[in-house]
Parts: C-alpha cells; structure tokens; sequence
C-alpha cells in the first residue's frame, strides 16, 4: 500500500519536471526564435531578440551587380521546403550556381546593440576557399530604427572578401521595433509639485466657496475664499510691480513754504529749527491781482 502511494507520488513529480522543461524550451524557442545567442550575458541579448520577435521570419535580398541571390533567416522556423534544400539559416546563391553557400549560421548568433540600433551576426558559416585566411563565413545584419517602418526589406550593402581576415556579408534591414523608445520614467518632481498644488488651489476654492456660500450667505464676489486679503495682496502685488519695473522717474513731492514776503518759520521760531520750509515761487500765481 505503501509502496504503490510512492510510486504514484514519484510518477507525479517525474511528469511534472517533464511538463516544467518542456515549457521552458517552449517559451525559449517562442521568445528567442531559433537563434541560439552565443556571446556572454545571454539574458540581455534574448530579451533583444524578444523585443524584435515580429521580425522572425525568412528574407531575401539580391545583388545585381555581383549576381548573388541572399536568403536570410532572422531566428524563424524555416519551412519544409527550406529545411529540405538545406536553407534554413543565412545562404547566398551564385547565378552561376545554383547551390546555396552557408554565409552564416543560427547557431553561433552574436547579438550587439545601442541606442536606435541592433547588430546580429551569424557565424560559423563555410570556410572560404583560398581567400580571407580560409576562416568561416559570417553575415552581418544591422538593424536600424525607422519609426515609420511597418514592412522591413533586407537589403545586402557589401560583401568584403579582400582582406586576410575579417571577411563578412553586411546586410540592413530597418524596423519600428528597434527604436529604443526607455522604459517610463514617471514623474518628474516639478509635475509631482504642480500636480500637488493643482488640487491644493481646487479643494481650496471649492471648499472656500462653499464655506462662503452656505455658511456665511455671501453672494457675488463675497464668495471668494478671503477676498478681502487676495484685493489687498493684488494691489501690494501691483505697487510692487509699478515700483520694480516702471521706467519713467518718479516726479518728487514739493514741500509747502508759505506766501512770499512772510516771515519765514524759521525765523520767527514758531516751528522747530527742523522744519526746514522754504518758500516755493509757484504760489505767486495764486494771489489776487
């Protein structure tokens, strides 16, 4: 009885280890395509890969002046046919010959990026012949931003093969999916303030006017909040403004003096020694004729 129940308890654990690598190969092969990256810090890169994961597919590109057909696979599941005539990574064809050359292989993907910008290469292609050092082939796709992008087209720029080494087939191809748009930043403090004193001076009018309304049976401008503190806070805000910035000079104030040919003030010691009057020539116009 015993020994059934461990057993079934055993099968259990057994089939759902199966089920748990199972569905990490799954989502692997979903998020990554079939581009196994090669290069250190394999995470980063196959969250690159998932990110342009709507670009998985097969593309071809022509040269015509070399006369060289180009079949790339971007981390896509070829298609039988493909797998049958041996196409399922990155080929080129010659015109002359029909049969396909690895350039480049799923299976040694390098993955670099930068800001709006995202370099696959795919190694371990065939050696070549008597040229570049006889090292293995290698395609180089750059993929670049172009927000407007929704239909990439794989387009071949160069192939260097006139070097001792570091031969390569360079290929472009630009998507929407590159962009590197950042993660949300949020909020900045200066939008957190303004959002703070936004409903600050809202509950604040509102509660004021209610207050005004209900309370104190206030009516027309009465209702505002503490109006008479806002009417004296506008005109100090206003003579200050006019002080500040007024251009024109400010006429100074002319002291009272008395009539020409009385006795000055000063003398007569009927005002305090600092009073200081003197007389103002500008009251003559003022006396009978």
């Amino acid at each position: 009885m015993f020994g059934a129940h461990y057993l079934s308890s055993l099968h259990a654990l057994v089939f759902l280890l199966y089920i748990s690598t199972v569905s990490r190969y799954v989502l692997c092969e979903s998020d990554t395509g079939t581009c196994n990256v090669t290069n250190s810090g394999k995470k980063k890169e196959d969250e690159l890969l998932t990110r342009i994961q709507p670009l998985f597919s097969v593309y071809e590109a022509t040269d015509e002046t070399n006369k060289h057909k180009y079949r790339l696979n971007l981390c896509a599941k070829p298609a039988a046919e493909q797998q049958a005539m041996e196409q399922t990574d990155a080929t080129a064809t010659s015109w002359d010959s029909p049969k396909p050359v690895l350039i480049g292989s799923l299976d040694g993907v390098t993955v670099k990026s930068g800001p709006d910008w995202m370099m696959l290469e795919f190694g371990n292609g065939a050696a070549y012949g008597s040229h570049c050092g006889s090292e293995a082939r290698r395609a180089l796709l750059m993929l670049l931003c172009e927000p407007d992008m929704t239909s990439p087209v794989l387009r071949i720029l160069e192939e260097e093969n006139g070097k001792g080494s570091g031969c390569y087939y360079m290929f472009q191809m630009s998507s929407a999916l590159v962009c590197d748009h950042g993660a949300p930043s949020g909020l900045s403090a200066g939008s957190i303030l303004v959002i703070i004193l936004f409903v600050f001076v809202t509950l604040y009018l509102i509660v004021g006017f209610t207050y005004q309304r209900f309370v104190m049976a206030a009516k027309g401008v009465e209702q505002v909040p503490n109006y008479a503190f806002w009417r004296e806070f506008g005109n100090l805000v206003a003579d200050g403004c006019d002080f500040v910035f007024r251009s024109e000079p400010r006429e100074p104030s002319r002291p009272y003096t008395g009539l020409p040919g009385a006795e000055s003030p000063r003398a007569s010691g009927a005002i305090g020694s600092n009073s200081g009057l003197m007389v103002d020539r500008d009251d003559d116009n003022l006396l009978p004729v």
